[in-house]
């Protein structure tokens, strides 16, 4: 795959309502030491820009983002209860992720991942979340 790429995230919390989250944005992808790397930005609805990885081997995503709306580094592992401070301008939550469901699919120019967990935060339920992400050349797009 190309290093430049094109980064599609769309996902879905399911509590009390649906909240569907979508994000498009212009990567870089790069490999190294058995991990594969994909950086991109990522900006909100008031124009805060954060910095974000993801980074997956095998059967473990980690997803990082860093702005200054806070700062979070999320860990999805099939089957596992993963913990994660997640750093806000007005205080620190603890996070977990229970990954119920985790797939990574690639091809010569897409990488596919779905990830299906339970979110909690300071250990209390907070909703079933799904997402999808995919990673595609940018020539491909082109």
């Amino acid at each position: 795959m190309n290093k430049d790429v094109i980064v599609s995230i769309n996902g879905l919390h399911n509590d009390d309502k649906e909240q569907p989250v979508e994000v498009v944005s212009k990567g870089r992808f790069y490999r190294r030491d058995g991990k594969t790397y994909v950086k991109y930005e990522q900006v909100d609805v008031f124009d805060n820009v954060s910095k974000c990885m993801i980074i997956y081997s095998d059967n473990c995503i980690e997803v990082r983002r860093d702005g200054d709306e806070g700062r979070v580094h999320m860990l999805f592992e099939q089957g596992k209860n993963c913990l994660a401070a997640y750093d806000m301008p007005y205080g620190r939550m603890l996070m977990g992720t229970t990954t119920s469901k985790l797939s990574i699919n690639e091809s010569k120019d897409m990488i596919e991942i779905h990830i299906e967990y339970t979110l909690d935060v300071n250990y209390m339920y907070l909703s079933d979340c799904c997402v999808d992400i995919r990673i595609m050349s940018a020539e491909t797009c082109a």
